[in-house]
C-alpha cells in the first residue's frame, strides 16, 4: 500500500515485483515516474544514465499518445495536467442549453418553444440555436 512517506524506490520495486498497483497507486505511478525520471537525468546529465524501464514507460505512453491520436494527457495523466475534455466547448455549450430547458419544463411545466426562448435569451444565443441543441440531445 502507497504512503506520502514511501520513497521512489520501494515504490517501484513493489510495483515491477508483481506488477500490480491498487487505485491510489495508479494515481500516483505517473507522477512518481516522472520524478524519478527527472532525479536520475538531473543527477547524471545524461538520459542514458536514466534506467531502461523507467525510458521504456514513459516512451510507450508517448507511443500510446501517437497510436490513439489523443494527447499525451490520456496516456500519461499527470496531476499538474488538465485532463482532456470529453466535449468540444460549443457540445458542452449545447449540452448545457439542453440541461436547463429540460430542469425548466419539468420544474415548471409550459410550452416548450417558451422555455426554448426564455434558456436561448438567458444563454445569449439565437431561439434556433437552443432550439437544435434541445432536440440534438432530447430522447426521441
Amino acid at each position: 500500500m502507497s504512503n506520502e512517506t514511501e520513497s521512489n524506490e520501494s515504490f517501484f520495486a513493489r510495483y515491477r515485483a508483481n506488477n500490480t498497483a491498487n487505485e491510489k497507486e495508479w494515481e500516483e505511478f505517473n507522477m512518481r515516474l516522472m520524478e524519478q525520471f527527472c532525479a536520475d537525468f538531473w543527477k547524471a546529465g545524461n538520459p542514458a544514465d536514466v534506467p531502461d524501464w523507467i525510458m521504456n514507460e514513459i516512451a510507450t505512453a508517448f507511443i500510446g499518445s501517437l497510436i490513439e491520436k489523443t494527447s499525451l494527457n490520456n496516456s500519461f495523466p499527470l496531476p499538474w495536467s488538465p485532463a482532456d475534455r470529453v466535449f468540444t466547448k460549443a457540445e458542452e455549450r449545447r449540452m448545457n442549453i439542453y440541461q436547463e430547458i429540460t430542469r425548466e419544463l419539468i420544474r415548471n411545466g409550459g410550452k416548450v418553444e417558451g422555455v426554448i426562448r426564455e434558456v436561448a435569451e438567458k444563454h445569449g444565443v439565437s431561439y434556433e440555436t437552443a432550439r437544435l441543441a434541445y432536440y440534438k440531445y432530447k430522447p426521441k
